[in-house]
């Protein structure tokens, strides 16, 4: 819990708990700690060990962590939303998870539904 305290202070994030979808998101993450899934940088980049690792062509381990910026800007969104409509909320996540992780959209897109989950759950305080 004092990691994400911690984070969400550094991100100025003041947080509800009567508020049951920030109380949700907050567990989430909670738990991602508690079990060792999210680690929290000293420069407050959050590292996500994938449960399910991303493999390439020869069924290697590709990609088994994403490493998310504290921070995003304007520029850094922009160059991941390209073509994604304003109504396409799904579209939007991915292109949040790309931008903060520095991945390619086809990357986030193929993260197993259990690791997409932890993904949302960090985004949530980027939107």
């Amino acid at each position: 819990e004092e990691e994400v305290k911690k984070w969400l202070e550094y991100k100025r994030i003041s947080f509800n708990r009567e508020d049951e979808e920030d109380m949700a998101k907050f567990k989430n993450l909670v738990k991602g700690f508690m079990i060792g899934n999210l680690i929290l940088q000293d420069d407050f980049k959050i590292t996500q060990k994938l449960k399910w690792p991303l493999q390439d062509e020869s069924g290697n381990d590709a990609v088994s962590e994403l490493v998310y910026k504290p921070r995003l800007n304007v520029k850094q969104i922009n160059a991941k939303m390209k073509g994604v409509k304003a109504t396409d909320a799904d579209g939007r996540i991915v292109g949040y998870v790309a931008a903060l992780t520095d991945q390619n959209t086809g990357i986030i897109e193929k993260l197993d539904t259990a690791d997409n989950s932890v993904a949302q759950s960090i985004v949530m305080y980027f939107l």
